[in-house]
């Protein structure tokens, strides 16, 4: 009598589902990626912005607040490495989203 119970596993296709799981997974997780919604239309080179123009570009975002003037400004500071000033800029934007989108 021979027991099926304790077969021995065809491991390659084990090892062929687990990559393919994995890849599903990543593609998964890519396509619903938040940051490549938001990074895309404000992106900033933040060695080409000089100071002259971010101190316009902040004057801007206070004189007349949105939602994308905020994003790119945290995008700079984040590219230059002031994570501080980037997430300030950040929650200022986000809060402006969700005003501008009850407005719409």
């Amino acid at each position: 009598m021979k027991s099926t119970l304790f077969a021995r596993p065809n491991l390659k296709l084990l090892l062929l589902g687990a990559v393919l799981l994995a890849c599903v997974q990543h593609f998964i997780t890519l396509g619903q990626s938040h940051e490549t919604l938001l990074v895309a239309p404000v992106a900033v080179n933040a060695r080409e912005v000089a100071p002259d123009q971010l101190r316009a570009m902040m004057r801007e975002a206070e004189v007349h607040p949105k939602y994308r003037a905020y994003m790119r400004l945290s995008l700079h500071f984040e590219k230059a490495g002031d994570y501080r000033r980037a997430l300030q800029y950040l929650r200022k934007a986000e809060k402006l989203e969700s005003v501008e989108d009850g407005m719409e």
